[in-house]
């Protein structure tokens, strides 16, 4: 049977201060008022019931998300002890779904992004699952045509055709340098990696033991222990895991051994990582001067700011400024230009430093 697996342990700092600690991006309403986990149940929900949807997420962050994923079994949120990468959420949401249906296949999606329109989505993944059944020990992965030359995102060089819009991979490349990414929007041969993947269970713990086997056996005994419902046990198996992307512990080497067959199905479509404020703004409506404002705000000649407030009764109020974003949030005011509002984190480490993590 068809299953997803949703990723939604991320917490989101680059959209602080609206992300906190236990307040992750994935849960805050930032796409007209909706949550990113909404929109992802709501693609995936033609494609997958209920019963055969499941989040992989932190153990703290399991509360918050069976508020808001309420169609869902509770068992089929999985809240890991500990944050150990996408290698070792993944693998162990295919391990424990290996037990239930030894003929699982897994679609592995991800819970922060923004992806239009929803029927050229679904039709993708049906056309990946499908890859599956002419090939049954493949490793399918979803790669985005290129709309700008981002050197912030891995790309996947794309090889001969299998299918419609469908390819043999043959290589992964990291984030490449401006003059590269221009060379691959150009080229028509290259995709954006979307960290989003379609295989058989058994397929990737039979992968992960072929290139990462000391790494499969301590998921082995975190997946046991889990089984087990023996939470202390668990705790302390997730303690000897590596913390390794999913690309780079399976999807880079796989693509160039000659015993593995790695596909990739094109995924035409708006795909936004909804990731900084800027981002925000390209997915919500915004008024007559470019302004994207929420809570209660007043503007005279301003434009093209970002101005969002949630503090009840607190008035945002923008005169002659543009390119601002100012964000009010649980006693937080940020105040930056959208040039810089990518690089939080350091400001995030100013505030810890002089101010300790109450505004975590």
């Amino acid at each position: 049977m068809n299953h997803a697996v949703i990723m939604a342990g991320g917490s989101g700092t680059r959209l602080w201060p609206l992300s906190r600690q236990g307040r992750p991006k994935q849960l805050l309403p930032l796409v007209e008022g909706r949550c990113l986990l909404e929109l992802a149940l709501e693609r995936l929900g033609g494609l997958f019931p209920p019963e055969r949807t499941w989040i992989v997420t932190s153990a703290e962050l399991v509360e918050p998300i069976a508020r808001v994923a309420t169609s869902l079994p509770r068992e089929n949120i999985l809240g890991e002890p500990a944050i150990r990468d996408t290698s070792n959420a993944i693998g162990l949401a295919c391990l424990l779904l290996a037990r239930r249906d030894p003929d699982a296949k897994v679609g592995i999606f991800t819970a922060d992004h923004v992806i239009r329109p929803v029927d050229r989505f679904a039709s993708a993944v049906e056309d990946a699952m499908g890859l599956l059944d002419a090939d049954p020990g493949a490793l399918v992965t979803l790669g985005i045509p290129p709309a700008w030359p981002n050197t912030g995102l891995g790309y996947i060089h794309r090889g001969p055709a299998v299918g419609k819009q469908a390819f043999r991979v043959r290589r992964f490349v990291e984030k490449p340098d401006h003059a590269t990414a221009v060379g691959y929007c150009a080229d028509g041969q290259h995709y954006w990696n979307s960290g989003m993947f379609i295989w058989r269970a058994d397929t990737l713990v039979a992968r992960l033991g072929r290139f990462r086997p000391d790494h499969l056996r301590a998921l082995r005994a975190a997946a046991d222990a889990w089984a087990d419902g023996d939470a202390a046990r668990t705790a302390a198996a997730y303690s000897n895991l590596p913390r390794i992307s999913i690309d780079f512990a399976l999807m880079e080497p796989a693509s160039v051994d000659p015993n593995c067959s790695v596909l990739v199905r094109e995924l035409d479509c708006q795909w936004l990582d909804v990731g900084n404020w800027p981002a925000v703004a390209e997915v919500n409506p915004t008024d007559g001067q470019a302004n994207l404002c929420r809570g209660r705000v007043a503007t005279v000649d301003a434009k093209g700011n970002i101005l969002f407030s949630d503090e009840p009764g607190a008035l945002l109020a923008a005169l002659g400024v543009e390119d601002l974003v100012v964000v009010q949030s649980r006693g937080v005011t940020l105040v930056t230009s959208k040039a810089r509002a990518g690089d939080l984190k350091t400001l995030l480490a100013r505030v810890r430093e002089q101010f300790g993590d109450a505004h975590d």
